[in-house]
């Protein structure tokens, strides 16, 4: 992360998902720029959650498809 960089919400219904991609970013980013770093667990079909998110200017799905009906 370039130290000014805009900052990264990782979003996940499973809370040890997150926990592991928090421990990662521990060991891979530099601590001045973790605090671009948000992990914020949500449930992505529960509509009131989705609609409190702040606007993003890009989002990256990945293994999100199998959950869709």
């Amino acid at each position: 992360l370039h130290p000014h960089a805009a900052k990264i919400t990782a979003i996940d219904f499973s809370l040890s998902t997150l926990e592991r991609a928090k421990r990662t970013a521990a060991r891979l980013v530099p601590t001045a720029q973790s605090k671009n770093l948000e992990f914020r667990p949500l449930d992505l079909e529960n509509p009131a959650e989705v609609h409190a998110l702040p606007e993003f200017d890009y989002i990256i799905c990945s293994n999100v498809l199998h959950h869709l009906r």
